[in-house]
């Protein structure tokens, strides 16, 4: 007991001078301690920020789109000892966004943290603390896969076709994102190539007007699609109409049959283009027979085409109009002079010669001919085109002279040689004197 209470007088004697050197003591360590490792920021910048159960969105049949960027830190703030601030890097930053911790705005907190040294760190923050989010139902559409060929084919050959190895695609994410690709093709470049080729496209999702659709919110069940195209040569050939049987009686046709276009470029393979020279329609439909006014008609040229032959123009739809002229006949009559027409084929012993015409008489210098055929070539028919002749060894004949018989006279058909597309309507006779030498 004397012992205990000899000790706590020892501690209570000079008691205030024993604080301070303790108070002494502890300000001296502070300083030592913040002296050698000290509290320091350092600043990192770009920091990813982690996204933890999504499926808070994704099993509610909905898709989320970070906006603002504030899917990325621009700059977090770590306020930590040296010894530990110093062996920080980038990688040791860690933003977390936990969507079970999802706003009625479509916001989350960022929080902030360290993988390592975490005892050390004094604060930490950053200079965007919400994650801001669009969120909106999930949409999934299956579109048709077409190919499509880009590029400057050699000259004389043109794409046959382009066929893709699989015909849909699937694609998937925000409803007002999917809704706006409207196609999906999957482009080759063909650029100076002149056989068959297959390779891989990268298939490219297209809106109404055309346009890509490049968005990181859309997913695709494929990427890249095999693409087989075909490469074939081109020919031009031209049209041909042929029309069978004869118009109504009193008609005629007035002209060659029309083509609209007179020749067509088609493609096809080598070996089948050498032995196509044109395209001719004929047929039945083609009938003129008893027709009393044109034969007009819109042709479909494919029926035509071989097998493996197409048209080497895509605008072109193969359909061409035909024409096979027919008017009525016109019908002109037409004097030939007596001296216009040739008296031929006289035997040696006779003469002949033409009747001279009676004052008054009609004609009184030529003979009436009926001629018919197109209007228009009737009405530009000059007499010096037409040749008459009549046959004097004929005459002779029919003048039949015998015994003191000094002449005859004697009515012979007259012989005409026409323009093409005229004719003569009947028959002209002509009234020849035949007498003996």
């Amino acid at each position: 007991m004397n012992k205990l209470k000899r000790i706590l007088t020892v501690i209570a004697r000079n008691w205030t001078w024993k604080l301070a050197s303790f108070a002494l003591a502890f300000i001296v360590w502070f300083l030592v301690t913040n002296m050698d490792n000290p509290v320091t920021v350092r600043r990192f910048y770009n920091i990813p920020v982690t996204f933890r159960n999504t499926q808070v969105v994704t099993d509610a049949g909905q898709v989320f789109e970070v906006l603002d960027d504030s899917g990325m830190v621009g700059t977090v703030t770590v306020s930590a000892r040296r010894e530990v601030a110093d062996t920080l890097t980038k990688d040791n930053i860690v933003a977390v966004a936990d969507f079970n911790n999802l706003t009625s705005r479509n916001t989350v907190d960022i929080v902030f943290g360290v993988n390592r040294g975490s005892s050390s760190i004094t604060s930490i923050g950053g200079s965007n603390n919400t994650l801001k989010l669009r969120i909106e139902e999930k949409k999934t559409k299956t579109l048709e896969l077409s190919a499509q060929a880009v590029g400057t084919l050699s000259k004389g050959y043109v794409v046959g076709s382009a066929v893709t190895a699989q015909n849909l695609i699937r694609i998937s994410g925000p409803a007002s994102r999917v809704d706006q690709v409207q196609k999906a093709v999957a482009e080759v470049d063909v650029t100076g190539q002149t056989t068959d080729a297959e390779t891989q496209a990268d298939i490219k999702l297209l809106n109404e007007r055309g346009k890509v659709v490049a968005d990181p919110s859309i997913t695709q069940n494929i990427a890249a699609v095999n693409v087989h195209v075909t490469i074939l040569q081109t020919k031009t050939v031209p049209i041909t109409l042929e029309t069978s049987g004869q118009p109504a009686d009193g008609y005629l046709l007035s002209g060659s049959p029309v083509v609209d276009p007179e020749e067509v470029e088609i493609a096809g393979k080598s070996a089948t283009l050498s032995s196509i020279k044109e395209i001719s329609l004929k047929g039945e439909e083609f009938s003129i027979s008893g027709r009393k006014e044109s034969l007009q008609l819109t042709v479909d040229l494919k029926p035509y085409l071989p097998d493996g032959v197409v048209f080497a123009d895509d605008a072109f739809k193969g359909r061409v109009s035909v024409t096979e002229p027919i008017e009525k006949e016109g019908m002109k009559t037409i004097v030939i002079p007596f001296d216009q027409i040739a008296i031929t084929n006289v035997p040696e012993a006779y003469m002949v010669h033409g009747e001279k015409p009676s004052i008054g008489s009609s004609p009184p210098d030529g003979v009436n001919v009926v001629l018919k055929g197109k209007s228009s070539d009737l009405e530009a028919l000059s007499v010096t085109q037409i040749s008459a002749s009549a046959d004097g060894a004929q005459a002779v004949a029919r003048a039949n002279l015998s015994g003191d018989d000094v002449q005859a006279r004697v009515s012979v058909p007259l012989s005409l040689s026409l323009p093409e597309g005229i004719t003569q309507e009947g028959t002209a006779a002509l009234t020849l004197i035949v007498a003996k030498k």
